[in-house]
């Protein structure tokens, strides 16, 4: 009797294997991650019938610094004195050292489509800042990313705040009063990616 994985070609084998080895991997992020880390803060299950993995996947980094801070400045914060942002980037481990867990937020479908529609508009307009035109608001706080595709980028932008005096980025999102967001990716006609992150309560 044949074996059930000798009823496929040895091409399909191989492809779904390392289809399971990628499956919870978010492109960038540390290895050294548990699955039990990355399953406890990836609360965007029931957001894939409306979000994209890659913008699921800002949500779950976001949370793995809320719930683990000092684990996150070990794993994916490194920093030499040749850094342009050394001293944001210095201020941010600080602040995540001392820093207790805080609550993971949930994907929120009314924040995602306030994110959505700002993340078009602007990318299309190649504009910057919270200032909608056409789409509505609704949020308590939002952030812009620019310039990157990919989770880990988004959230460490955000976070480093560099160049923002008030640092009010990284106050938003390592905010224990918000509990709910929305968040997004999408194209920008002058700096290439545009991700808005939208909360709530």
């Amino acid at each position: 009797m044949k074996s059930k994985s000798s009823l496929y070609p040895a091409w399909f084998t191989v492809l779904m294997s390392l289809v399971y080895i990628s499956q919870g991997q978010i492109e960038g992020i540390s290895p050294h991650w548990t699955q039990e880390e990355l399953r406890t803060a990836n609360t965007t299950k029931e957001a894939r019938t409306y979000m994209h993995s890659s913008e699921r996947d800002i949500i779950t980094v976001l949370n793995l610094a809320r719930l683990y801070p000092k684990r996150f400045v070990e794993l994916e914060l490194t920093i030499t004195g040749e850094d342009y942002d050394y001293e944001y980037k210095s201020s941010l481990i600080d602040h995540m050292m001392s820093m207790e867990a805080i609550c993971a937020v949930k994907p929120n479908q009314t924040m995602y489509k306030l994110a959505r529609c700002w993340a078009k508009e602007s990318g299309e307009l190649g504009l910057t800042g919270h200032d909608r035109i056409q789409c509505n608001d609704g949020f308590l706080a939002e952030c812009c990313s620019y310039g990157h595709d990919n989770a880990l980028g988004i959230v460490l932008q955000l976070l480093i705040d560099y160049g923002v005096p008030s640092l009010g980025h990284r106050i938003i999102c390592l905010s224990n009063d918000y509990t709910a967001v929305g968040a997004t990716i999408n194209n920008h006609s002058v700096w290439s990616y545009i991700s808005v992150l939208d909360f709530s309560y």
